[in-house]
């Protein structure tokens, strides 16, 4: 291989590496504290770590817990729900959400959940969002 098919090669496969496309760096929202953008005009605050993630709703004094199973890199599923404080949801502790990462970048991450619910107002709908970094 000449010296420039092999700089071309590594070219290729730094970007590759490095692009948002591939979801290479799903890895960064894997545990922290994100700020979702669900409640226009409310403090929606998702703390997730490997295994749990808690959301709040400080405006509307609510608080739940769900349990994390990591599919792949860049999906999830939110399983287990249970109600820590504040008003019962439409989501029971049945349900099931997905997530999907959709792209990551400096500020945050671009999602898309779809959840599997008895319930057949619930059961796959779908729903785009976005949370940031809370820093």
């Amino acid at each position: 291989m000449s010296r420039f098919n092999l700089q071309i090669a590594i070219a290729l496969v730094l970007a590759a590496c490095g692009s948002t496309g591939s979801n290479g760096p799903c890895h960064l929202v894997r545990n922290g504290q994100f700020r979702d953008a669900a409640l226009p005009g409310q403090t929606y605050l998702v703390t997730r770590s490997e295994s749990e993630q808690t959301e709040e709703v400080a405006e509307m004094g609510h608080r739940s817990r769900s349990t994390v199973l990591w599919i792949d890199s860049c999906t999830y599923k939110l399983y287990a729900r249970e109600l820590i404080s504040g008003d019962v949801e439409p989501i029971s502790s049945n349900d099931t959400l997905t997530v999907s990462i959709l792209s990551v970048d400096s500020l945050g991450f671009d999602y898309r959940a779809v959840i599997s619910s008895n319930n057949p107002n619930l059961n796959g709908l779908a729903v785009n969002g976005r949370q940031t970094f809370v820093r």
